[in-house]
């Protein structure tokens, strides 16, 4: 996983990781978690381009990092959503709980 950053706005991308599951979940978690927690950042966007594989544990923690980043009054937007992963929100039924933006 690689963070940009372009002055409030915090960019996590999968670029060298295919996967996000139960093994690395948790240092995806705590990587975002301090980008929310940094007074200059307004927007966190989470690029999936790339990404092939997101488990269930992932998933919840989208869920974890979106209500936390609401609490904190910033913005987090899921960007590169593949037809696959918008099936999984939609399964889900997190289609509310998501802002998809394009490339």
């Amino acid at each position: 996983m690689i963070r940009r950053e372009d002055k409030s706005y915090a960019i996590f991308s999968f670029e060298k990781t295919e996967r996000i599951d139960i093994k690395n979940a948790n240092k995806f978690k705590f990587k975002v978690l301090r980008a929310i927690v940094s007074p200059k950042t307004t927007t966190v966007i989470i690029d999936l381009k790339g990404l092939e594989f997101m488990d269930t544990t992932a998933a919840q923690v989208l869920v974890t990092l979106r209500k936390f980043a609401w609490k904190k009054k910033k913005k987090f937007l899921l960007k590169n959503v593949s037809a696959e992963f918008k099936e999984i929100i939609d399964l889900l039924k997190l289609e509310k709980d998501f802002k998809i933006i394009g490339d």
